[in-house]
């Protein structure tokens, strides 16, 4: 019956209760561990990545530092090329008479004709008789078949 309650450990007997506090502890001391372990490999790998940004960054600022220096230089050295060329320029005042010739030159562009003879006829011949001075063919109109219509040419109303 000692042997189901109790448990005997190293040597030593223990009580249920305290198998549970010292399983426990272990267990805390375990997680523990790990957990300081996790802790000390983040700090390891921030304080890596910060020294390489630290590296690429100083790198850059460098770069850009003599980037910046360059580009002073070619400014202050082509402004220097371009007064020396301004100061040698002599200016020269000369009036020059000539006669201006105009060229006009058209190029015809050929286009496709959508009216058919009997409307173009028809116009023709409303604008003849509207030259004329005549009151029929002021008011005469084309319609949609293409001839022309006025009274009393069969055409009227239809």
């Amino acid at each position: 019956m000692l042997a189901g309650v109790w448990i005997v450990m190293a040597g030593v007997i223990m009580r249920p209760w305290a198998r549970f506090v010292l399983g426990a502890i272990v267990a805390t001391a375990i997680i523990g561990g790990l957990w300081g372990l996790y802790a000390y490999g983040v700090a390891t790998g921030r304080n890596e990545i910060q020294q390489q940004w630290s590296a690429v960054n100083a790198e850059a600022k460098a770069q850009a530092a003599r980037d910046e220096a360059m580009a002073t230089r070619i400014v202050s050295d082509t402004a220097a090329a371009l007064s020396s060329e301004l100061a040698n320029l002599k200016i020269q005042h000369t009036t020059i008479h000539r006669t201006i010739e105009n060229e006009v030159r058209e190029v015809p562009v050929y286009s496709e004709c959508l009216i058919t003879g009997r409307v173009f006829d028809g116009l023709n011949q409303l604008l003849a008789e509207t030259a004329a001075g005549d009151a029929a063919g002021a008011t005469a109109a084309v319609s949609g078949d293409g001839t022309a219509e006025k009274p009393g040419n069969g055409y009227a109303g239809k």
